[in-house]
């Protein structure tokens, strides 16, 4: 099996750790917009996957991608 192809829209660091935004390619042929946070703890950096969103093309999702990452960034 073949890993998904992803595209970034956008990174950030802030008080918490690191967050990101991505489109996920799915075998569906549908896109997954997600909000990805990797998060601080005494075990170390935690991943966590929020999704935002499924989208038919491309590059809708990653215009909604961007335009999530500038609403979210600050």
């Amino acid at each position: 099996m073949t890993k998904p192809r992803e595209y970034d829209c956008g990174t950030w660091n802030d008080f918490a750790g690191i967050s990101r935004i991505t489109v996920r390619e799915r075998g569906d042929g549908l896109f997954d917009l997600l909000h990805i946070r990797y998060t601080r703890t005494v075990a170390g950096m935690q991943k966590i996957e929020s999704p935002c969103g499924v989208y038919r093309e491309l590059n809708a999702a990653k215009d909604a991608g961007w335009a999530l990452w500038r609403e979210l960034r600050g």
